[in-house]
């Protein structure tokens, strides 16, 4: 009996390859190599590409990986954006701030003006460390480390800077008088809080970054070139495929500041729409 026996249903190998119970058929042989190359796709990873990106229904690349942290920030969603000039990051209301980020000594907080975040001219919280730089993580990879943070304040994110204590005790008076400057120009109405980030030239400018069809990918620096690039994203193109149709809603990510189009993208791994289908021709 083979080893597998105890899985679900407790299917003998025979009687998955065939009546015959020959292991050495060819459609044995067939069937060993799939799930021999579906493991390998699956656990391809080429050293020099740092992360990578699918594009969804709506046009957009998002990392299909949820596992991604920004100085110790997660943040579930995440969007290719080389046309963002810095990188702008969801507020973290739910979870807070990791301790370290929140201590005077090791960073500094400034609230800022912003252009560009939406119809009302939202400020922004930019973190600094005083020494050294914040990691970065995207799709459980380290990433080159970030200069600063930047995240989007919405009326929620900064009534909550303004009403917790530690939050405040972060921030100089410019700071609290832009906030409150910000709240009185809404004048209680609600400014949206952003739930995923955009991965701006803060970080494109410190890698090779390449785009063909539905796959994006960031390459490390060092990457020489002499490899071929159309048969690494080929590659990752297989590897995307799976995480995609497991990610849900995945195609139902839209960038808040971009316009949308009437109809959805027509990507290269959908499957065939039944008027696609060739029919014999009556006529």
């Amino acid at each position: 009996m083979n080893s597998n026996s105890h899985l679900i249903g407790a299917v003998h190998e025979r009687d998955y390859e065939g009546s015959s119970g020959d292991n050495s058929s060819p459609e044995a042989q067939r069937r060993r190599l799939m799930r021999h190359d579906d493991a390998a796709v699956e656990a391809y990873e080429h050293p020099h590409v740092l992360c990578f990106a699918a594009r969804n229904h709506r046009g957009r690349f998002y990392i299909p990986c949820k596992s991604n942290s920004f100085g110790g920030v997660p943040v579930e969603n995440v969007l290719f954006d080389s046309g963002c000039s810095s990188l702008l990051l969801p507020f973290p209301l739910e979870n807070g701030f990791p301790p370290e980020l929140m201590s005077p000594a090791i960073c500094q907080w400034i609230v800022s003006s912003s252009r560009g975040t939406g119809a009302v001219h939202s400020p922004v919280l930019k973190i600094k460390r005083r020494l050294g730089k914040f990691p970065c993580t995207l799709a459980d990879k380290e990433q080159p480390r970030l200069e600063m943070l930047r995240f989007h304040l919405g009326s929620q994110a900064s009534n909550k800077l303004l009403s917790d204590p530690n939050c405040r005790n972060m921030l100089d008076e410019g700071c609290i008088n832009k906030l409150n400057d910000f709240l009185r120009q809404i004048d209680g109405r609600e400014s949206p809080e952003r739930t995923y980030a955009l991965l701006g030239q803060a970080y494109m400018a410190h890698v090779f970054y390449c785009q063909q069809g539905d796959v994006a990918l960031a390459l490390s620096d060092s990457y020489d070139g002499n490899e071929n690039i159309t048969l690494i994203m080929g590659r990752y193109h297989q590897k995307i495929v799976p995480l995609v149709q497991a990610f849900e809603g995945f195609h139902d990510l839209e960038d808040d500041d971009g316009d949308e189009d009437e109809e959805d993208y027509r990507l290269s791994w959908d499957p065939s729409s039944s008027d696609e289908v060739d029919e014999p021709d009556d006529r």
